[in-house]
């Protein structure tokens, strides 16, 4: 794992991965099954590893963070940036700051905590949370009221915040007026567009934004890499053209549930043995399991045609 700060530059010269977290029935984290999803996208190149929404770890109890913290740093390489993430309620907040602060992370992601709060409440705990931790935070936005751009723009010029993830996929027509408005004050350099590819082909064009996250990317990470090529080349088309098999697979996900999908899809695909679901989700009902397994093998099979392409080509 890469140790030792780092800028929001570094963290997007690749996609960041947002993988599923494996886990034994008795659900305790299975490290090597971690480890086949993570050294799958570092085959493709990519160089930074988010456990944070499709690991389920708004329901991680603060007890197990050790756990957490050591499957995240044992199983990226020496030059993978590993990100866990912390909250999303204040308690959990700083109980792992407090916890974070003994690791060699770089930075861990906040997540974001869907009420009772205030923004000016939210920012105040970010400030908590990175002086117990001694690092910056990752700020998660997931719907407009969150956090004001303002106020993001305080809290990366104070150091707390060191880049945003922007999780709120484009409106189908206009303009993202919240947006705009958060790159006019922070800029997109230290923007990451948060809802994977297909929001990454509006996201970085007509906004600016400096990368994207994706959970698609455990299963076509080449694929992936591509698009964010793409995108920085201005080649959009092409970028949209790479992005149609993920798009059938994110339809799935949308259908079924994303978080469940994602967890399902690489375990019926065969790449990880990601096991049971914690309870407060709950496993994906049994009629969905054909649909979710069709759709995660095309993805697989459109990845294994670009790789034929890239190794004849």
């Amino acid at each position: 794992m890469r140790t030792g700060p780092i800028g929001a530059a570094e963290l997007v010269r690749t996609v960041v991965a947002v993988p599923p977290m494996a886990l034994d029935a008795q659900r305790r984290i299975r490290f090597e099954e971690c480890r086949k999803l993570v050294a799958r996208c570092e085959a493709a190149g990519v160089r930074a590893i988010l456990w944070g929404g499709n690991a389920q770890l708004a329901h991680w109890p603060v007890s197990r963070l050790g756990e957490l913290f050591e499957m995240a740093e044992e199983t990226a390489g020496p030059d993978t940036i590993a990100i866990p993430s912390i909250g999303p309620d204040w308690g959990k907040l700083v109980d792992g700051a407090r916890a974070l602060a003994a690791t060699a992370f770089p930075c861990a992601m906040a997540l974001p905590m869907p009420g009772p709060t205030t923004a000016e409440g939210i920012a105040a705990a970010l400030r908590e949370a990175a002086l117990r931790s001694g690092k910056p935070l990752l700020a998660y936005l997931r719907e407009p009221g969150y956090l004001a751009p303002e106020t993001l723009a305080r809290l990366l010029a104070e150091g707390v915040v060191l880049a945003v993830k922007y999780g709120i996929p484009p409106p189908e027509h206009g303009r993202d007026a919240f947006l705009d408005d958060l790159v006019a004050a922070i800029g997109g350099a230290r923007l990451i567009s948060g809802a994977g590819e297909l929001a990454a082909l509006v996201h970085l064009p007509e906004y600016g934004l400096a990368g994207f996250t994706s959970g698609s990317v455990c299963l076509a990470p080449r694929r992936s890499m591509r698009i964010l090529a793409a995108l920085r080349r201005g080649a959009r088309e092409e970028a949209e053209e790479l992005a149609r098999p993920i798009a059938a697979f994110e339809a799935a996900r949308e259908r079924s549930g994303a978080v469940r999908v994602l967890h399902e899809a690489v375990r019926l695909a065969g790449l990880a043995d990601t096991g049971p679901l914690l309870p407060m989700l709950g496993p994906s009902p049994p009629a969905s399991l054909v649909e979710i397994e069709a759709a995660a093998r095309a993805l697989l099979a459109a990845e294994a045609e670009l790789n034929g392409e890239r190794e004849g080509g």
